[in-house]
């Protein structure tokens, strides 16, 4: 009886050491049994860089805040910037069913995550041709203007199908990269002739 107590007491231990070991290393979510300290609902918010100029539009079908962390959980979110000719980019909308948009506490950075039927759509520009990338994970990484998975996605920009997983889109640096299982139907892009007859 003794020896199936203490088997028990070294279980529960370890058991418990692990929860405390899981709770350290990942980054915390509210749980149901958190309580948002407010609700928003058809919320439409936007984020100034330094200059003052917008650097992104956030709206959602409702924002839930939490507190304790400061988290925002968000419903049918859509993420979009206006058209960039300095950084030669369309306008783009990143959709979710949902997101968590946290803010690191030392930086002041933002990270938005977005889950469940991400779909993100940059326009054509110039003779760039419209990109679409389609995932079931993407972050946003708003202030490093850089957007990253570990998941599986599908990117379409022109005729062209690339699918992979492990995505780096770095807007400043203008590259994508796919870092696994990459699979890609490659077409040459169009291009538009400036002479008219």
């Amino acid at each position: 009886m003794v020896l199936l107590l203490l088997a028990g007491l070294a279980l529960a231990t370890g058991w418990f050491a692990q929860r405390l070991q899981q709770s350290n290393d990942a980054p915390r979510r509210p749980t149901p049994r958190d309580k948002p300290d407010f609700i928003i609902e058809q919320v439409v918010l936007t984020r100034f860089d330094r200059d003052g100029l917008a650097s992104y539009r956030l709206q959602a079908q409702e924002l839930r805040h939490f507190p304790g962390d400061g988290s925002a959980w968000l419903r049918q979110p859509i993420v979009a910037t206006e058209e960039n000719p300095a950084m030669r980019r369309g306008a783009r909308a990143i959709r979710a069913e949902e997101a968590w948009l946290t803010t690191e506490a030392d930086t002041q950075k933002q990270q938005i995550d977005l889950s469940r039927g991400v779909v993100l759509t940059q326009a054509a520009f110039a003779e760039t041709p419209a990109l679409t990338v389609e995932s079931d994970l993407l972050t946003l990484l708003p202030d490093d203007d850089l957007i990253k998975t570990d998941a599986l996605v599908t990117i379409q920009r022109g005729a062209s199908v690339l699918q992979g997983e492990g995505l780096i889109l770095d807007n400043t640096a203008r590259t994508l990269t796919l870092e696994r299982r990459v699979q890609a139907t490659l077409f040459p892009l169009a291009r538009t002739s400036s002479r008219t007859r």
